[in-house]
């Protein structure tokens, strides 16, 4: 099994930030077709004389989009988890980038678990974006797997530039679709890129949502 992970919005815990910070898992047994499609989407544009050396969702063009989107509505074999933070209702304590990052995510991987019991599973993130911390999220991931997954299971983590992978451009396009469904600060709400990637949705969840204490 393969789990690909990344983020979308921010971590700076003010106003001047991201109103929602979302992080998102795809998960896929065998990616060789996914990413067989992207690599052929990428050749096609550059013929075309879209010269695109990778894909990013916030910064590609609408047309370039819009072709990604049907690809990813077209595989069936993955699925997609996410958990969506409300900053402005997060505890202090989390407002750390390095815990926070750690313990979503080992939240999120219980939900993939629960569903999956993999004897063997590579775990690739986007580049951790804290350079000063790198070595202390890593070493976190790494402790929150063992204790979702147990001693019986092997995992290979794995921190590669999104550009390097296929699979984690994809990955990006679904977080920021989920992102864009959640808008920010009740503005710039579209909800027509969740649509393409919905069906792949197998949880997304809201982690502060009940929450009523707002910090900033």
């Amino acid at each position: 099994m393969y789990i690909f992970l990344d983020e979308s919005g921010n971590f700076v815990f003010s106003q001047k930030g991201t109103q929602y910070l979302v992080f998102t898992a795809l998960t896929i047994q065998k990616p060789f077709i996914l990413m067989d499609n992207i690599n052929k989407l990428k050749h096609s544009l550059i013929k075309e004389g879209q010269y695109v050396e990778f894909f990013h969702a916030t910064e590609d063009k609408q047309l370039v989009r819009n072709q990604v989107f049907v690809i990813l509505n077209k595989n069936q074999d993955f699925e997609i988890d996410s958990i969506i933070v409300e900053k402005t209702k997060t505890n202090p304590f989390l407002q750390d980038p390095t815990k926070l990052y750690i313990k979503v995510y080992e939240i999120l991987l219980k939900y993939i678990f629960y569903r999956h019991t993999p004897t063997e599973v590579t775990i690739f993130t986007d580049t951790i974006p804290f350079k000063e911390k790198r070595r202390d999220i890593e070493k976190g991931l790494k402790e929150g797997i063992r204790k979702v997954l147990g001693k019986r299971n092997k995992f290979h983590i794995l921190h590669h530039s999104s550009k390097s992978h296929f699979c984690l451009q994809a990955t990006d396009y679904c977080c920021w679709a989920i992102y864009k469904k959640m808008g920010d600060w009740g503005k710039h709400k579209d909800i027509r890129p969740y649509n393409e990637i919905n069906t792949k949705v197998k949880s997304e969840f809201e982690i502060f949502k009940k929450g009523t204490t707002i910090y900033y």
